[in-house]
């Protein structure tokens, strides 16, 4: 938000110097006249959507994180979401999530403590791990003879083995 008021401070420049350009002293009347509109309409944008430097349990639908650092992120389904630089979420998922702040976010990623002892749980990670490595002892592997023609499967310990395409020499 602090980057996009620069910006906009950029472009009211713009209209003073072409309000003078073309109207003279009563340019930078009318030109002060729209410095205080889009400077309130730029507050109200402001203020409408949260900023969390600070961090919160509570975040609303819709907030801005990592404005100057990264923040991690943790939604109310467990998903973590780091914001590496100024970030835009909006949405259902993201309500009720806990924003963590910058020196939070970095002692978690470092392995430490933070002040809310925040621990990731890890046991849904092992039942993933697990059921992959399942999956992977459970898919056939196909044997080959010395001139690559496939001759067979293997699945765990069992071995096929199609007859009908041995050859013996």
């Amino acid at each position: 938000m602090d980057v996009l008021e620069k910006q906009i401070l950029l472009v009211q420049a713009e209209i003073l110097a072409k309000d003078i350009a073309s109207k003279g002293f009563l340019g930078i009347a009318t030109a002060g006249a729209k410095f205080v509109l889009i400077k309130a309409a730029f507050a109200g944008v402001k203020g409408a959507i949260a900023s969390f430097a600070d961090g919160t349990d509570n975040a609303p639908s819709e907030f801005v994180a990592g404005e100057a650092v990264r923040e991690l992120i943790k939604l109310n389904t467990g998903q973590l979401v780091m914001a590496n630089s100024a970030t835009h979420f909006k949405g259902n998922e993201f309500k009720g999530a806990t924003v963590y702040t910058n020196q939070e976010t970095e002692k978690i990623i470092h392995g430490a403590s933070s002040k809310n002892n925040f621990n990731f749980d890890t046991s849904e990670l092992r039942n993933s791990m697990h059921r992959v490595e399942k999956a992977i002892e459970n898919k056939p592997v196909m044997i080959y003879d010395k001139e690559y023609r496939p001759i067979g499967k293997k699945t765990n310990s069992h071995r096929e083995i199609y007859i009908n395409r041995l050859r013996y020499e």
